[in-house]
């Protein structure tokens, strides 16, 4: 089911992934305290990050894929088990981040994650 969202919001939520992308590290951090917040008041939807999470762009993809991990929903962590998967042999950076964000989803939960 597709989440309805203000314009305003979607064009504030459009600018920071923008940001995300800019070289600037502290628009980049400025970007990323924002999204977060957003993410805290529940304002980015968890089908939006799933979908986030395969950008093509590295800083958007990573960012989603934490998200995902602070989420700590059921959903994300399929997401996060499937591009494990399929990233197994990638780039360690990127594999980090998803272990890293599983972690963070089990951590609350009481769960243990599986390594691979």
């Amino acid at each position: 089911m597709a989440v309805k969202l203000p314009r305003e919001l979607i064009e504030e939520l459009d600018k920071l992934f923008d940001d995300l992308t800019k070289p600037d590290p502290d628009l980049r951090s400025v970007a990323m305290t924002r999204l977060i917040r957003y993410e805290a008041a529940g304002k980015l939807p968890i089908e939006a990050l799933v979908d986030l999470a395969d950008a093509p762009h590295p800083a958007i993809s990573m960012y989603a894929i934490g998200a995902l991990g602070r989420a700590k929903r059921p959903e994300g962590v399929a997401k996060l088990i499937a591009l494990l998967e399929q990233h197994r042999a990638g780039n360690p950076l990127f594999l980090e981040t998803i272990i890293d964000a599983l972690g963070d989803a089990a951590e609350t939960a009481g769960d243990k994650v599986e390594t691979f």
